[in-house]
């Protein structure tokens, strides 16, 4: 009886209630309801909005419906108290899922429930939007002139005049098929206050440079107070929607500049309104997306951008500016040849990144020189731009200030060793020459370690609308599909994870999952090399692809293709797909990230041809979903282990000392990330109610008592992401006797 209630007082819950009608609203079905798992979820979401500060940690496996079951308790606290919630992705097509899909459904719902609609907004960066402004100036920059002439008439120039010859500008030259167009579109967008201007909505192809020759980043961004035509800033108008919306939806790099900044791009935000809740999806990118965004670069190209921005502003005829130019082309070479006599006595590591070593100032020579040089440029920046009365050269000083700003703090920034700062040298293919004749050596620092920097600048915010506010904690809410050891950690989680059932575990059940056991003396032979003093022989990777081909052309060939190869290394996923072509002999087609076509025709050709297989590296182990047979086998060479690299060469240093030393660190820091990413490839092969097939790591070393095999502990780590797997197999006859019976089932039905 107790059972009973409890299931019929969870049931009857607000947030179960939401999620139930938006279920119906999805499907179009009155008798749909929630699964189980996603009702659990759902659950656990909302039990976390109720107390202000508490976190959960969720992994919920693809196809529970995770943005439904974390929309409806937001949706709920939305009507019910007032509050907030930031919803936070990392990738756009889920981003896009929310606004065009499950919001709008969760919106329905709650008219059916509440009798009021839920309000959704996107949140994206200021130059995601074209800036009216920047898009005349560069207009006038082409015409001439453009005095008050509208927008619309200044487009119809535009569109009348014919493709020729490049367009210089600022620097660089454009193409003008492709540059007049992007005009002309940003122009039209600000005659139209239902257009958004946002770069996504742009129907033609822009670069990141000649995308900003249509729009402005904040720092650039002259204000309501200095732009002459703000009342059509259309980043402004993007903002006071998200200002008066419910639910927020960005995405993780929003986020990470905040982390990394401490500046409240979001949360905080005296211009967005305070938030209470925030949902963080596909969590386990945001340590990572914090890292990157939290790094700081010198080198001498660095320099001569800096310079380069500084000469849209001030004319070099000026005797000051002209010594203050000259002097920044001997910085540039001086901080150039440093780096460059320092990375020499350094031993060389494998690839272009080596790591700078503990007790090494890269910049003991030359930092004074740098910053003093950045001070000057700022003084006559400063000087400029009280005086200047052009708008555009109002924009080009402020970012020019922001930068030369910024070098002063990244020089700070890459001078000394700290534990849990990642600081490495990254050297030129070309390391000879003369400097103007070639490329530069940097030096890069990056944080590694970013509990603190989230906790603090993110989970932890002061209330934007009152005066010596406290702190406030907001309650947090971390999921996805795969969670990587140490996730928690990594991004101050204050929660031990909780996992729930996939809709998929029946399917998993009708799959099987392969690894193969190496026994003959010839295959041990044909994977070793000679043991150190003659000892026990050891795995040779160098030799894995060509052993692994003959398993993945019998593999390939008991199914019919119908498969996804997921290469560990380029070179090897090449070889996999000559190999593969040639074992097809035109039965079905062979294709791969390599072919030259954009990526994602190369995956809508392989998702629309129910036999065509198709290869790749990491690029396709997220993201590549194909329902149904076209991807009813999935092969996996070998785990995705990272190469040594200096920032997940900081992160171990940082875990050793409370992670049993190195060896414990490395662990959780490289098989661990390789592992989340082996979960990924593998979920391939399961992506609806129907689906079925199976899924083959080549790698010998996951069998238990294998001549090659990993240390225990790392096994189990890998071994983790094919757990809901129940049929696994260690021999080629029967992983291929099932790819054929199965086969043979499917064609009949």
């Amino acid at each position: 009886m107790a059972k009973t209630e409890k299931t019929k007082k969870k049931h009857t819950t607000p947030s179960y209630r939401l999620l139930d009608h938006a279920v119906k609203v999805a499907t179009g079905l009155d008798h749909a309801e929630p699964r189980p798992g996603q009702a659990r979820l759902s659950q656990a979401i909302a039990n976390a909005f109720e107390d202000q500060g508490e976190h959960a940690l969720l992994c919920g496996p693809t196809g529970i419906g995770k943005s439904l079951s974390a929309l409806a308790p937001a949706a709920v606290r939305a009507i019910e108290h007032g509050e907030r919630t930031i919803y936070s992705t990392e990738s756009l097509s889920l981003q896009a899922q929310i606004i065009d899909k499950d919001g709008p459904t969760i919106s329905a719902a709650a008219e059916r429930v509440y009798g009021k609609p839920v309000r959704f907004a996107v949140l994206k960066g200021w130059s995601n939007y074209s800036c009216l402004q920047r898009t005349r100036e560069t207009v006038a920059g082409l015409l001439g002139a453009v005095g008050h002439v509208s927008n619309s008439a200044l487009a119809d120039q535009l569109e009348q005049m014919k493709f020729g010859a490049a367009v210089h500008i600022d620097g660089y030259d454009y193409d003008s098929a492709t540059l007049i167009p992007l005009l002309a579109w940003a122009l039209r967008q600000h005659e139209d206050s239902r257009l958004s201007a946002d770069r996504a909505a742009y129907p033609g192809v822009a670069s990141n440079l000649e995308w900003a020759l249509v729009s402005v980043s904040t720092q650039e961004c002259l204000g309501e107070s200095g732009c002459p035509v703000f009342e059509l800033c259309k980043p402004a108008a993007a903002r006071s929607v998200v200002a008066e919306a419910d639910i927020v939806v960005t995405n993780h790099s929003m986020l990470a500049v905040q982390a990394a900044t401490a500046l409240p791009v979001v949360l905080g935000n005296s211009g967005l309104g305070d938030f209470q809740n925030i949902i963080v999806d596909e969590a386990h990118a945001l340590p990572g997306t914090v890292r990157s965004q939290g790094q700081s670069q010198v080198s001498a190209r660095r320099i001569t951008k800096v310079i380069a921005l500084v000469r849209r502003v001030l004319s070099d005829t000026d005797a000051g500016v002209k010594r203050w130019i000259d002097d920044g082309d001997a910085v540039a070479t001086a901080v150039d040849d440093e780096l460059r006599r320092r990375l020499k006595a350094a031993p060389f590591e494998p690839g272009d990144e080596v790591s700078v070593p503990g007790d090494v100032d890269p910049l003991n020579d030359t930092a004074d020189l740098v910053i003093s040089w950045a001070k000057r440029g700022d003084r006559l920046l400063a000087n400029a731009t009280a005086d200047a009365e052009s708008q555009s050269v109002k924009i080009a000083a402020k970012r020019a200030r922001a930068e030369v700003t910024q070098l002063g703090s990244d020089v700070d920034a890459v001078r000394e060793h700290f534990v849990g700062v990642a600081r490495w040298w990254k050297r030129p293919a070309k390391f000879g020459g003369g400097h103007g004749r070639r490329e530069s050596v940097s030096v890069t620092a990056a944080p590694v370690e970013v509990s603190r920097m989230i906790d603090r600048n993110v989970w932890t915010v002061v209330p934007s609308d009152e005066e010596d506010a406290e702190p406030m904690q907001l309650s947090v809410v971390a999921m996805s599909a795969t969670l990587p050891t140490g996730f928690a950690r990594d991004a101050a989680i204050r929660s031990q994870s909780r996992e729930y059932e996939s809709p998929f575990d029946a399917r998993y059940g009708d799959s099987a999952f392969f690894a193969p056991r190496v026994i003959s003396p010839a295959e041990v032979a044909a994977l070793s090399a000679p043991g150190p003093r003659g000892g026990k022989p050891k795995f040779d990777t160098t030799k894995h692809a060509g052993w692994a081909l003959p398993y993945m052309v019998d593999l390939v060939d008991a199914n019919g293709g119908s498969a996804l190869v997921l290469s560990s290394t380029v070179d090897a996923g090449k070889k996999y797909t000559e190999s593969l072509r040639e074992a097809a002999r035109g039965r079905w087609r062979v294709l791969s990230q390599w072919d030259g076509a954009n990526i994602r025709q190369i995956k809508a050709d392989w998702e629309d041809d129910r036999t065509a297989v198709l290869v790749g590296t990491k690029t396709l182990m997220t993201g590549t979903d194909a329902p149904g047979e076209t991807c009813s086998l999935v092969i996996v060479d070998r785990p995705p282990r990272a190469r040594a690299n200096p920032i997940d060469n900081a992160r171990v240093e940082a875990l050793a000392p409370n992670h049993g030393g190195k060896w414990g660190a490395d662990r959780i820091v490289y098989a661990g990330d390789a592992a989340t990413l082996l979960e990924q490839s593998v979920g391939r092969l399961i992506r609806s109610m129907s689906d079925s097939g199976l899924a083959a790591i080549l790698d010998p070393r996951l069998v238990k008592s294998s001549p090659f095999a990993y240390p225990e502990a790392t096994r189990d780590i890998y071994i983790h992401a094919v757990r809901r797997f129940d049929r696994k197999y260690s021999q080629l006859s029967k992983a291929t006797e099932f790819l054929r019976e199965r086969r043979a089932k499917t064609n009949q039905s």
